[in-house]
C-alpha cells in the first residue's frame, strides 16, 4: 500500500447513521462538509458505513483508511475512478 502523503488531515468516521424519527436521511457524499482533500485525497482514521442509507465516494478520488472499513448493514456505498487503501498504515 503506498503511503499516505504528508500533511494529509485523517479524519474521525464521518457517517453517523440514519435515525427514521428524526428525519435524517442517512445519505452521505464523501467528503462531508468540514473535511478538506488535498490534492483530491482524504484520510480517515476508520469507515464505518453500517448505519448509513448510502454512502457515494467522490470521482476521481484518493480514500486512505487506517483502520477497518465496516460495510454491514447492506448499506450501498458507491463511486467510479475511486482508489481506496484500507489499513496497514
Amino acid at each position: 500500500m503506498p503511503t499516505l502523503p504528508v500533511g494529509i488531515t485523517c479524519y474521525d468516521n464521518p457517517v453517523q447513521g440514519y435515525t427514521a424519527a428524526t428525519g435524517y436521511s442517512g445519505v452521505y457524499t464523501l467528503p462531508v462538509a468540514g473535511e478538506t482533500a488535498t490534492s483530491n485525497t482524504l484520510c480517515f482514521k476508520s469507515l464505518n458505513t453500517s448505519n448509513a442509507r448510502s454512502v457515494t465516494l467522490t470521482p476521481g478520488y484518493t480514500y486512505y483508511i487506517q483502520g477497518d472499513l465496516t460495510t454491514g448493514g447492506g448499506a450501498p456505498i458507491s463511486g467510479s475512478n475511486v482508489q481506496l487503501y484500507v489499513g496497514g498504515m
